[in-house]
């Protein structure tokens, strides 16, 4: 698996699902157990759950999300 930079997607609660896959792609190179990685995805999601429906809102169309990845040290 090569290893995860980043992604960028529309702020909308459709692109979720994209973003939690991206979490659970890092967490998997960094070597993160299955419940950290969960628990990971679950912090991402309520905080990308927010900032969609409270910050921008339905009417912004041309917000986007991203996230970024980084593993290092061991």
């Amino acid at each position: 698996m090569a290893e995860p930079s980043g992604i960028t997607v529309p702020a909308t609660l459709e692109s979720l699902g994209r973003l939690r896959a991206f979490a659970r792609e890092a967490a998997e190179y960094a070597g993160v157990d299955a419940r950290r990685a969960y628990g990971l995805q679950l912090a991402l999601d309520e905080i990308a759950t927010n900032v969609v429906s409270y910050g921008y809102g339905p009417s912004r169309t041309d917000a986007v999300l991203g996230l970024r990845a980084e593993v290092s040290g061991g």
